[in-house]
C-alpha cells in the first residue's frame, strides 16, 4: 500500500519555481510523517502508514491524498476485479480513470467502460448518484487503485514565502489569522505581547499548542508590556487608550519583525467588529509603523472565522480564553492622527526596550481560582487597587471579566496567601459582593 499525494497550484508555477516548491513540500511532508516522498509526475508518493494520515492533513501545499494499492499493468483487470469485489458490495458505483502516462494504448473513457463492465457484477453503475468511486491512476508499467480522497489544507508549502511576525493573543481571531498566512506559504513567528501576567501567558500558550501542529518548528515568544499598559491607562484620556495601546503594540511588533527577519506583521483584526477596528481607526493605527501589516480576516464575518477555528482545531481552547479587561469603557471609533499623537506625547514608553524582554513562553501550573462555598472572604475590587494583604485572611479578587482578578489572585498565592478570583457578574449573583 502507498499514499498518493496531490498538490494543486504548485503545478502552475514555472519549472524552476515548481522544483523549489516541490523540494520544500517534500521536506515538510518528511517532517510531518517521518517518510521522504517520491515524485511521480504530478503526484508525491509515500509508503502507507495509518499514523502518517493525520500529519499529511496538516501539511500546507497538500491538496488531497489517498491510500492506494499499486498493481502491475499486465494484471490490471484481475486486480481491479478483486478491488471492486472488496469495495462495491451492491452499492451504486462509477469508475474514474486518469492516465498520468499517455503511452497506455486505451484512453480514459475506454478503460472506464471496460473496468466498469468488470465491476458491474458487484453493483449497479451510476455516474451521477454513485456511493463508491473506483479510481485508477495509470503510470508506466503500473497503476494505483483507490476509493478515498482525504483533504489537505491546500495552499503553498510552509516557509516558501518568507517569514512574518504574527501578533498572537489566544482569542478566536489571531490563531485563524496566523493559519491563513501560513497556508499561503509564510513561516509564522508568533509573538504574544503580554499586558497582564503569568495567568494570561499560560492560557495563551495553551491556545498556541492547538495551533502548533500546523506550524513546523514555531514556538510562542512573549514580551511583558504590563508597565506600558498601566502607563497608557493612567495617562491617556478615555476614548483614545485603545488607539494609543494599538499604536504602541504595532511599534513593538515592527521593531521585533526587523530583529527577527520578518517582512510583515500579521494581526487578527477585522473591519467593523469593534470600535477600534473601524477604517478610520485602523488607518491611524497603521501610521505607527513603516512595515506591511496583513489582516487576513478582513473579508470574513465572525461566523466564518469561528467555523475556520473549529476546522483547524483552535476554537475550543480560544473560546475558553477570558478577555483582557478593557483599558476604557468606550473607545473613539473615529480618532484622528493628531489626537493620537497628542496623547502619545504624555507617555514615556520605548518599543525598543520591550524587544529586549522577548523570550520563550514559560507557562505556569495554574491553581483553581474558584472560591469554595461557605466562609467569608475579603473582597478586593481590582479596579480600586490592591491593598496590603494579611496572613490568615481569605481573599476574593474581582474585576469586570475576571482575568485581572485571576492575575492578582495568582500573585497573592505565590506570596503564600489564600486567594481566589471571580468576574464581577458572577460575584454579584453569588452575593459575594455588594
Amino acid at each position: 500500500m502507498h499514499i498518493l499525494i496531490r498538490f494543486a497550484e504548485i503545478w502552475l508555477k514555472s519549472p524552476p519555481t515548481r522544483r523549489k516548491l516541490l523540494g520544500l513540500l517534500s521536506d515538510n511532508i518528511k517532517e510531518a510523517t517521518g517518510e521522504e516522498p517520491e515524485l511521480r509526475r504530478t503526484r508525491l508518493l509515500l509508503p502507507y502508514s495509518k499514523a502518517a494520515l493525520p500529519g499529511l492533513s496538516r501539511v500546507f501545499g497538500v491538496a488531497s491524498f489517498s491510500p492506494a494499492r499499486r498493481v502491475e499493468l499486465d494484471s490490471l483487470e484481475q486486480e481491479f476485479e478483486k478491488f471492486a469485489r472488496r469495495h462495491v458490495h451492491g452499492r451504486p458505483f462509477r469508475v474514474s480513470v486518469r492516465r498520468a502516462w499517455k503511452g497506455y494504448p486505451k484512453n480514459s473513457m475506454q478503460l472506464e467502460r471496460e473496468l466498469g463492465s468488470i465491476a458491474d457484477s458487484y453493483g449497479p453503475v451510476d455516474l451521477e448518484n454513485y456511493q463508491v468511486n473506483l479510481e485508477v491512476e495509470l503510470y508506466e508499467g503500473h497503476a494505483f487503485l483507490f476509493t478515498d480522497r482525504m483533504s489537505g489544507p491546500g495552499g503553498l508549502p510552509y516557509g516558501s514565502e518568507g517569514r512574518v511576525l504574527a501578533l498572537f493573543s489566544g482569542g478566536i481571531d489571531s490563531p485563524v489569522a496566523a493559519w491563513m498566512v501560513a497556508r499561503r506559504g509564510t513561516a509564522v513567528v508568533p509573538v504574544f505581547l503580554n499586558p497582564l501576567g503569568k495567568v494570561l501567558e499560560t492560557r495563551v500558550q495553551r491556545v498556541f499548542e492547538t495551533l502548533a501542529p500546523w506550524l513546523p518548528g514555531a514556538e510562542l515568544r512573549v514580551a511583558d508590556v504590563s508597565r506600558e499598559v498601566e502607563q497608557i491607562r493612567g495617562r491617556v484620556k478615555e476614548g483614545l487608550r485603545q488607539t494609543a495601546y494599538k499604536r504602541f503594540i504595532y511599534r513593538v511588533a515592527g521593531e521585533l519583525a526587523r530583529k527577527l527577519g520578518c517582512a510583515a506583521v500579521v494581526t487578527g483584526e477585522n473591519l467593523g467588529q469593534v470600535s477600534s477596528q473601524t477604517l478610520t481607526s485602523l488607518a491611524v493605527i497603521d501610521r505607527a509603523v513603516d512595515i506591511p501589516v496583513f489582516r487576513p480576516l478582513l473579508g470574513m464575518d465572525k461566523e466564518e472565522i469561528s467555523a475556520r477555528a473549529r476546522e483547524i482545531g483552535t476554537f475550543e481552547s480560544s473560546s475558553a480564553m477570558k478577555e483582557f479587561c478593557s483599558l476604557e469603557s468606550h473607545s473613539n471609533a473615529n480618532p484622528t492622527l493628531g489626537e493620537a499623537l497628542a496623547q502619545e506625547a504624555r507617555l514615556d514608553v520605548d518599543a525598543g526596550q520591550v524587544t529586549s524582554r522577548l523570550g520563550p513562553a514559560e507557562p505556569a501550573e495554574l491553581p483553581d481560582f474558584e472560591p469554595p462555598s461557605g466562609g467569608e472572604f475579603r473582597v478586593v475590587k481590582v479596579w480600586k487597587g490592591t491593598p496590603k494583604l494579611e496572613k490568615g485572611a481569605r481573599y476574593l479578587f474581582v474585576c469586570r471579566l475576571g482575568l485581572r482578578a485571576e492575575e492578582e489572585a495568582y500573585r497573592a498565592r505565590q506570596c503564600g496567601f489564600e486567594a481566589y478570583a471571580l468576574d464581577y457578574g458572577t460575584a454579584r449573583r453569588r452575593n459575594l459582593i455588594i
